[in-house]
């Protein structure tokens, strides 16, 4: 769903900054934008960092200027039964899609 909106927001003349928690995935959607003729660069990013964030911005800024949309697409799902599901697996979920 993060790749589409990227996707959508480059075809209006965004310019984006592609993250993700696996960079090959960031990469690949950059890619798709610049080749289609878009402006785009990916950066590795788990959302659950302070740190992450603040470098993800400031590239963004170093390379675009001001950050004026921020659309967080973050997810987190394991694919096993509630009653399978453990403590760490319900954090992990709630840090990623709401902290």
């Amino acid at each position: 769903m993060g790749g589409a909106q990227s996707k959508l927001f480059a075809e209006h003349g965004a310019s984006v900054c592609v993250t993700d928690f696996n960079l090959e995935a960031a990469e690949s959607i950059s890619a798709d934008i610049i080749n289609s003729g878009g402006s785009a660069f990916p950066v590795e990013l788990d959302v659950r960092s302070e740190d992450g964030w603040l470098d993800a911005v400031k590239s963004t800024e170093s390379r675009f200027g001001p950050v004026s949309i921020l659309s967080n697409i973050a997810d987190a799902n394991f694919r096993v039964s509630f009653d399978d599901q453990t403590l760490e697996m319900w954090n992990t979920i709630m840090d990623k899609g709401l902290t």
